[in-house]
């Protein structure tokens, strides 16, 4: 790419650096990828996907590093353009970003809302695995918004499991069995609480992620 001077495909390059970075947990490498993405993106393109698709993941790595304000700012800078361009699955991304950063900040009838909204929008587009991701964001946003709905609670997270094991995504099955599971105990059901973090906590085993394993 540097040899032939490919510009957009410089900043295409820097995205999936910064995703493959973030994934490995060097957060501040994955930043500083999607941040070369971004500025880049602006110079060749400013109204085009490479810019919302960049500052949506930006707004992601923010989030993960607490920087809740850059993130805000991130997501809907992602969110105005994704709009603009009518990418549905972009603008669903971007919505499923801004709806955690309202999470953080105890914003929950907004956070809700957004969360709702990204998921209608994974289900319009048909890619079953963001849909099963923003699933399970909605759910994580009615757990801590401590939500009276409590079967739209486990529903969330039961139909992200029912995708992701369709997939054969077992990190995804265990990480999905895992929010369950805490809901469940949270809420009294120790039996099937106990039965989800156990199947949860071999499947981490078995992939070697001890992190998770902790946590679980």
């Amino acid at each position: 790419i540097e040899r032939l001077g490919l510009k957009r495909e410089r900043v295409i390059a820097a995205e999936y650096a910064g995703e493959l970075a973030f994934e490995r947990g060097d957060l501040f490498k994955a930043k500083s990828h999607f941040s070369d993405a971004y500025h880049h993106g602006r110079l060749l393109a400013p109204n085009s996907g490479l810019v919302s698709q960049a500052a949506r993941r930006l707004a992601e790595a923010d989030l993960a590093l607490d920087r809740i304000d850059d993130a805000g700012k991130y997501g809907h800078i992602a969110l105005e353009v994704a709009q603009q361009l009518g990418e549905k699955a972009e603008v669903a991304q971007a919505r499923k970003v801004i709806a955690q950063v309202f999470a953080v900040r105890g914003s929950f009838p907004d956070s809700l809302e957004y969360a709702r909204q990204a998921v209608d929008l994974f289900r319009e587009v048909g890619d079953p695995y963001d849909l099963g991701r923003g699933l399970l964001a909605l759910g994580d946003v009615q757990l801590k918004a401590e939500s009276v709905e409590g079967e739209k609670v486990r529903a969330a997270f039961d139909e992200a499991g029912r995708i992701f094991r369709k997939l054969h995504l077992d990190y995804w099955v265990a990480l999905a069995e895992f929010r369950a599971g805490v809901f469940a105990c949270q809420n009294g059901d120790l039996a099937r609480g106990f039965r989800k973090l156990s199947r949860s906590e071999k499947t981490f085993q078995s992939i070697g992620d001890s992190v998770q394993v902790r946590a679980v």
